[in-house]
């Protein structure tokens, strides 16, 4: 993975196992959500994030991406996790 996106990488790998670990939690500890939510199936619902963020990781990875994109991935990590600071300068 080329250095100037392995912030990215990591920002959002960590976000997508907190977003898996809390849709089943949420799931599973509020029974009135389970009885409410009676077709929500937060397995599948993580699976099909985890698969479209597999495929943002995999244009990462390969360099696919445009410059203008990844410099917009940047600004949204930085601006909505400013506290894991992103090494990556263009």
């Amino acid at each position: 993975m080329p250095e100037s996106v392995k912030g990215i990488w990591q920002i959002l790998l960590a976000e997508l196992d907190n977003f898996k670990k809390i849709t089943v939690r949420a799931f599973f500890l509020h029974p009135i959500l389970a009885i409410l939510l009676t077709d929500f199936k937060p397995k599948r619902t993580g699976d099909d994030v985890e698969r479209r963020m597999n495929a943002l990781f995999d244009s990462l990875n390969c360099a696919t991406l445009s410059l203008p994109v990844v410099q917009q991935l940047l600004e949204i990590c930085d601006g909505v996790f400013p506290s894991e600071k992103n090494s990556s300068v263009f």
